[in-house]
């Protein structure tokens, strides 16, 4: 079976109730019109008020302080090595932001004791 991720939007209109969503159709392989609640199930339930987004994925952002004497690129291999032994699902994509993202190695550590803060963003 094949799964797609799609965005749909519909014109403002129809974006102030949840019955509208029973109008929706998508076009079968036959060329039919086949109403999304033949194959979807609409639940209500709370909710965040707001849900981050990377693109249009949903994200979240991890920010982290370096303690004193710790390079950036030393926590940056920490994060990634934590993120190799609890067996992150390829589904989720990683980076960095900030200093991070822009970090390259070099030889010797670099120490970045006067950055107060770095985050990454994780979507999935």
């Amino acid at each position: 079976m094949r799964s797609y991720h799609a965005v749909l939007e519909v014109a403002g209109r129809y974006q102030t109730a949840v019955s509208a969503l029973s109008r929706i159709y998508v076009r079968a392989s036959g060329g039919q019109l086949i109403p999304i609640s033949r194959f979807t199930t609409l639940e209500r339930k709370q909710s965040a008020i707001a849900i981050n987004h990377q693109g249009q994925f949903l994200s979240v952002t991890i920010s982290f302080n370096l303690p004193p004497g710790v390079s950036l690129s030393q926590a940056v291999d920490a994060i990634r090595s934590s993120m190799r032994e609890i067996g992150k699902p390829d589904a989720i994509q990683v980076s960095f932001q900030g200093t991070a993202r822009d970090f390259k190695p070099r030889s010797r550590p670099r120490r970045c004791s006067s950055r107060p803060l770095y985050s990454q963003s994780m979507s999935c």
